[in-house]
């Protein structure tokens, strides 16, 4: 009888143990799925979001910037041209001011201004108040304030510039303000080493945040995606050549190159190198306010 029921007690072990191990082994997906036998030309590709501002005819704007887009107002459900994918800001373009120059001064009445310093040393006036700028400072220029560059010396002052548009109703800062990403005490979120620089809080008028993201040596932050009405922008600012996973295409980034997220496609950046990287990051977060 005790024989009958240590077999009976080593079977009953045997299936719980068969079933334990099956339900941990099933897949996270089932093969025949049509997103895991999908044909090549069905995936969505993702190189419009992918652009430079090399690629983009020159202007000259906002006082005496040589300027370039990376990105274009557009459709970015479905764009028709490489970059041309920005709903909600105006306009998002690199810009150079040559050495030793500076801007005429300058003030928008539609308007708010960011500008990126990605690379040199100069001064922003406004109001009469000068503040020195460098590598990593943001300045924001609300509507109908006066502004001006200069570029202090012989090499070209790179700038990232940021346009939004101002709603009806919209009550604006009076002032300007200048931040650089080295300041404030860092956050964290998916592996990602967040610096803040400005939000509807400091007076924009978008639902956005702009900050600089760094990534450490051989890190990745975590993929993730996001429903219509996210505008995100992620632009390489520092570091070598990383990789950039867009949905299931695995790219290469520079300095200089930047990606906007298409709808429901996971992204991360990653850093295979033994140096730090940082990026600008903006995003438009209309889908928060559904």
């Amino acid at each position: 009888m005790k024989k009958i029921a240590l077999v009976a007690c080593a079977g009953l072990l045997v299936l719980v143990t068969t079933l334990f191990a099956q339900e941990r082994l099933v897949p996270s997906y089932e093969e025949g799925a049509p997103y895991v036998n999908e044909h090549p030309d069905r995936v969505p590709s993702v190189y419009p979001y992918v652009n430079t501002w090399k690629n983009s005819p020159v202007a000259i704007g906002h006082g005496g910037f040589t300027e370039q887009a990376f990105f274009t107002r557009g459709d970015p459900e479905k764009p028709q041209i490489k970059g041309a994918v920005l709903k909600y800001i105006r306009a998002y373009n690199h810009g150079f001011l040559y050495g030793n120059e500076k801007t005429q001064p300058t003030k928008h009445n539609n308007e708010q201004v960011v500008f990126y310093v990605m690379k040199g040393t100069g001064a922003v006036t406004s109001a009469e108040k000068t503040v020195p700028i460098a590598e990593g400072s943001a300045v924001f220029i609300p509507v109908n304030v006066e502004y001006s560059f200069v570029n202090t010396t012989g090499d070209p002052m790179e700038v990232i510039i940021i346009v939004e548009g101002i709603p009806k109703g919209f009550t604006p800062k009076k002032v300007m303000s200048v931040k650089s990403y080295y300041d404030p005490a860092p956050g964290f979120w998916g592996n990602y080493v967040t610096h803040d620089l400005f939000s509807s809080a400091d007076g924009l008028a978008e639902p956005m945040s702009i900050f600089v993201v760094t990534v450490d040596n051989f890190k990745s932050g975590v993929a993730h995606y996001h429903i219509e009405g996210c505008e995100e922008i992620w632009t390489k600012v520092k570091g070598e050549e990383n990789i950039l996973m867009l949905g299931k295409t695995m790219l290469r980034q520079d300095v200089g190159e930047a990606f906007l997220a298409p709808t429901l496609i996971p992204h991360s950046v990653i850093n295979q190198t033994e140096s730090p990287m940082a990026w600008l990051y903006m995003g438009n977060r209309h889908d928060k306010q559904k």
